[in-house]
């Protein structure tokens, strides 16, 4: 079963904390790194775990978390 969090601070720091480092850009065929420089296609990607959080106070605030791993086994958040 996958673990829940209580805030997207906390979901991002124990992702990171297992190796899931990179901070990925949504690009038209897939993902990129600004700080690697690299980018990889849908192809290339697997969502491994996804988390959805909702605005206290108003539903249109809410944010999806990814984590993805490429197929050169780099992983990162999304």
């Amino acid at each position: 079963m996958k673990k829940g969090y209580d805030t997207v601070t906390e979901a991002v720091e124990d992702l990171q904390s297992k190796g899931y480092t990179i901070d990925f850009d949504l690009v038209e065929d897939g993902v990129h790194s600004k700080h690697l420089k690299k980018e990889w296609k849908a192809g290339e990607i697997e969502v491994k775990e996804f988390y959805r959080f909702e605005g206290m106070t108003n539903p249109g605030d809410n944010m999806i978390l990814y984590a993805l791993e490429c197929t050169d086994g780099e992983k990162g958040l999304l």
